[in-house]
């Protein structure tokens, strides 16, 4: 260990077991000054590894009397509740050193500046910064575009990112690698740089993202500590065999088995896929006479261990639970979850600052109904989720159901059970989600996966086992977004006037821009400054009314370009990251603030209506501007809808799968039922009622159809659902992007052969197509509808007959500051106000000035991104074996995994030729005859 003493001196009285892998491995490289990727499991005490041989450093120039005041470390994290827990740990290994050096306080000061942070706050670390700072991408740019903090950076010799694999994949990882690149610009020498993963492959793209396209880094791919039990992925059916799947009898099997798992563990977390589903899976396990213990089996030795910066460590002597041997009282005590009754609301505390008549109220304020089993997402109140983590931390907290909001690193403790509900979608969030349990020293993290529906059990055996044999997904690093692009060149501009050519370089310095052109450069540039047809802002003056243009957002002249106006740095500030969500309202429930709402679904509520947040049923009492005023009530609520929920499959998982029921079907046919049903157990760690359940779907489809080859399309006729015309079902060996790529292209081919709208269904494996009466294909003309012909421009077509392109642009026009998602003070944006982005800027865009840098990554987005056009081209390529079967109704694969997908139309006839039809119908109708 190549610390310094007092440091040594403390990690070892803190850790008597010494440093895990990961903290072994990374400090020698961190102390030698070398840029270092850590991939190390969850739990595994990633973040003292990289933060202990920083802190270290700076103890010996305390001892050697060369310790300034200023900026020396900045750590990066996407979540501001993982900021938070990073400062309140860093207080123990710098208080428990600075003691060692028989002082009263560190040295060392650390600070947090994120969306929550106070005008004073801001103003304090701005006048005196902190020697590390703790931050998030969005307030890095921030900070970055302020002429203010450019003498802080540098000084600067530390840059640690936290999560990278949550960050690379995504635009806000290609912001924030540009940001780091315009810090490393300004400091006095080349920050090295930390980057801290728990589930991501060391792929090159990844180490680019990190490290910048020209540095070298060192990858640590750390095991586990010695001792460690390799992690449990359970699968478990909520459906028998015999049963067609029903619903509401899934549900309630549901509940029943989380009520079990929840009291036969201390703390347990529930992974729902959706906001929606999260509360509403916890407003039903809190009402009823359901009983939940509020104390259930510990280990030997007593309570989990307070987690700190080694979250996998418990101290030398533990504090007991209550119910442990030897605590205050053996007895389990139980609980009855009441229904929450008016009057019998929690205590909560609003976000900062609070909303119009919201009061404040303390961390933890909660009732005891409420911290037995709470809801976490995004849309929940900041003050509340942090009550939440604090419950599950202390254990007040029995179990929390989440939707993604506490996959990553927040501290919540030493969880011994991770649930997910269906399917997770890829390995890596499998992992993930799992990797939230177990960190004791010695636990093995548990997860179970419960599936409602064959199809989610077949899915479920293909995770569990991929996750089991580490086969995690490639990530995929976005590359040159233009609308980052342009939010950046504003930002540069914040900060003062700028050589066009350094700030070319400056950003295909950074990984994700590499392949910056310089035509997309110039057109970014030439799109701000107001050289182009379209404007360079717009905003809608009044609802209904036609865009009004704005005025450009930078001057650039002679090799150089600038801000055009101040006003365009406020906007700037208002309107800072990618993170693009649709508009809320803030509600506020008997005073206090509980979260938020669309707008599009708030604005339909009415007084007395009932919807469900924080697990709660809340009825609305009045709306008043964008603040919904609710109280607790009874009855039962609607869900809230959030659009930007979406779960597939990955595209790895989709292909197993497809090779799953493709040799399952084999193995029937040879072998039987019962040699499948022992395969399934024995090879995907199955019980047996749960391999029945399968092998009676593959017999089922079998039987009515056939099963889909691992690499072909099966492609099933059947009478539409609702009786009217033929449905077509594609069966494919892709996840949903490509089958939606494919999807459109097919659709876009049937529209101009029939000249009628059409109707379209797309999910993993597969998609539908309804067709209008009287349509119908023949086996022979499927390989005219899926080929390669002309993939591109198919798909275009039939993305411009749907909605797609118009709701991506509208995102990307926020990003690059084209509409503002947040005005200035004064002018607010009406309830649902910025659906005129999609619907009228769009097409005034596209226009006048249809090469437009937008435009280009709308469709770069649509195609590589949303969908995933590559994917489709190669399986298309592989010219795969067509079949084709007339069916009597729809079959049970398709019924399994296609008829759940959302039906979007698709709009091929003109409203007059729509009209001409109905007339010559009805005309003929009336004359008893059948058109």
């Amino acid at each position: 260990m190549l610390l310094s003493e007092p440091v040594r001196a403390w990690f070892e009285s803190a850790f008597p077991e010494g440093p895990t892998p990961g903290q072994e491995l990374a400090w020698p490289l961190i102390s030698a000054g070398e840029n270092v990727l850590l991939v190390a499991p969850t739990g595994t005490g990633k973040t003292l590894a990289a933060f202990l041989a920083v802190l270290d450093r700076l103890f010996r120039e305390r001892d050697a009397g060369t310790l300034a005041p200023g900026l020396r470390c900045v750590y990066v994290s996407p979540l501001r509740s993982l900021n938070y827990d990073i400062e309140r740990n860093l207080a123990a290994p710098l208080e428990g050193i600075a003691r060692r050096l028989e002082l009263e306080r560190s040295p060392i000061k650390v600070g947090v500046r994120t969306g929550d942070t106070s005008a004073y706050e801001r103003r304090k670390l701005r006048d005196d910064p902190p020697h590390v700072l703790i931050t998030t991408p969005e307030s890095l740019s921030l900070l970055l575009s302020q002429a203010a903090w450019q003498p802080h950076w540098q000084g600067v010799e530390h840059l640690i990112v936290d999560e990278v694999h949550a960050l690379a994949p995504t635009k806000r990882g290609a912001d924030l690698a540009v940001s780091l690149e315009r810090l490393a610009a300004q400091a006095s020498r080349d920050p090295r740089r930390i980057g801290l993963s728990a589930t991501t492959r060391a792929e090159p793209a990844v180490v680019r993202f990190l490290a910048g396209a020209s540095r070298d880094c060192r990858v640590i791919v750390a095991p586990p500590p010695p001792g460690t039990p390799p992690p449990r992925f359970d699968v478990e059916s909520l459906i028998r065999p015999g049963e067609a799947p029903h619903r509401g009898l899934s549900y309630r099997r549901l509940l029943r088995r989380l009520r079990a798992l929840i009291d036969s563990q201390r703390t347990t977390v529930v992974f729902a896929n959706t906001r929606a589903l999260a509360e509403k899976v916890t407003h039903d396990l809190r009402s009823g006479r359901t009983r939940v213990s509020t104390s259930a089996a510990v280990p030997p030795g007593g309570r989990p261990a307070r987690v700190g910066l080694r979250e996998s460590e418990a101290p030398a002597e533990p504090a007991q639970h209550p119910d442990s041997p030897g605590g205050s009282s053996s007895r389990t005590r139980t609980l009855t979850l009441r229904r929450i009754r008016e009057g019998e609301a929690p205590a909560e505390p609003p976000s900062h600052p609070g909303p119009p008549g919201a009061s404040p109220s303390r961390e933890g304020d909660a009732s005891a109904d409420d911290l037995v089993i709470a809801a976490h997402h995004s849309a929940l109140d900041v003050q509340r989720r942090r009550a939440i983590e604090s419950g599950l931390r202390s254990g007040t907290v029995r179990a929390v159901v989440t939707s993604t909001s506490l996959e990553l690193g927040v501290d919540i403790g030493t969880a011994d059970l991770a649930v997910q509900i269906g399917l997770p979608g890829g390995v890596s969030r499998c992992v993930q989600r799992v990797g939230r349990s177990g960190h004791r020293r010695g636990a093995a993290s548990r997860g179970i996966l419960l599936a409602a529906t064959p199809a989610e059990l077949i899915g479920a055996a293909v995770t569990a086992k991929a996750a089991r044999d580490g086969r995690l997904e490639p990530l995929r690093v976005p590359s040159a977004s233009l609308d980052v692009v342009c939010q950046q060149l504003v930002g540069m501009a914040c900060a003062g006037e700028q050589s066009v050519e350094a700030a070319f370089e400056l950003l295909r310095r950074a990984g994700p821009m590499a392949g910056l052109t310089r035509a997309d450069f110039d057109a970014c540039l030439a799109f701000l400054a107001g050289e182009l047809g379209a404007p360079a802002g717009a905003y809608e003056s009044e609802p209904g009314a036609a865009p009004r243009w704005t005025s450009p957002r930078i001057w650039r002249r002679n090799g150089w370009f600038g801000l055009r106006s101040g006003r365009v740095s406020r906007w700037f500030r208002l309107n800072v990251g990618t993170i693009v969500s649709e508009e809320s309202v803030r509600v506020v429930a008997d005073g206090r603030a509980v979260g938020t709402l669309e707008a599009a679904y708030a604005e339909r509520l009415a007084p007395g209506d009932r919807f469900v947040l924080d697990g709660r049923s809340l009825e609305v009492r009045r709306l008043e501007g964008s603040v919904v005023h609710a109280r607790v009530s009874g009855g039962e609520p609607s869900l809230p809808r959030w659009t930007s929920d979406r779960q597939s499959l990955s595209s790895e998982l989709a292909a197993e799968l497809a090779g799953l029921r493709a040799e399952a079907a084999m193995r029937l046919d040879r072998d039987g039922a019962a040699a499948l049903a022992e395969w399934l157990a024995d090879g995907f760690a199955l019980d047996r009622r749960s391999a029945a359940v399968i092998v009676e779907l593959v017999e089922a489809q079998e039987r009515y159809s056939e099963v889909p080859s691992a690499s072909g399309l099966l492609v099933e006729e059947s009478p539409a659902p609702d009786g009217i015309g033929l449905a077509y079902a594609f069966h494919v060996p892709l996840h949903r992007s490509a089958c939606e790529a494919m999807a459109r292209a097919t659709g876009a081919r049937l529209g101009r052969r029939f000249g009628r709208n059409l109707t379209l269904a797309v999910a993993d494996l597969g998609w539908s197509i309804h067709l209008p009466e009287g349509a119908r294909l023949s086996a022979d003309e499927i390989a005219t509808l899926v080929n390669l012909d002309r993939l591109d421009e198919d798909v275009l077509e039939g993305l411009d007959r749907g909605e797609l392109p118009a709701r991506r642009f509208r995102s990307i026009a926020a990003t690059a500051l084209m509409v503002l998602r947040n005005p200035e003070p004064g002018r607010r944006v009406r309830v649902g106000g910025m659906n005129w982005v999609s619907s009228r800027l769009y097409p005034l865009v596209q226009a006048a000035c249809p090469d437009h840098p937008l435009l280009r990554q709308t469709r770069r987005e649509v195609l590589e991104d949303f969908l995933d056009v590559p994917a489709a081209a190669r399986w298309l390529a592989s010219r795969p074996a067509v079949r084709f079967r007339g069916l009597p109704g729809i079959s049970p694969f398709a019924a399994a995994w296609i008829e759940p997908g959302t039906p979007e139309a698709l709009q091929f006839e003109s409203p007059g030729d729509a009209l001409r039809r109905l007339h010559a119908r009805l005309t003929a109708a009336a004359k008893g005859a059948v058109p």
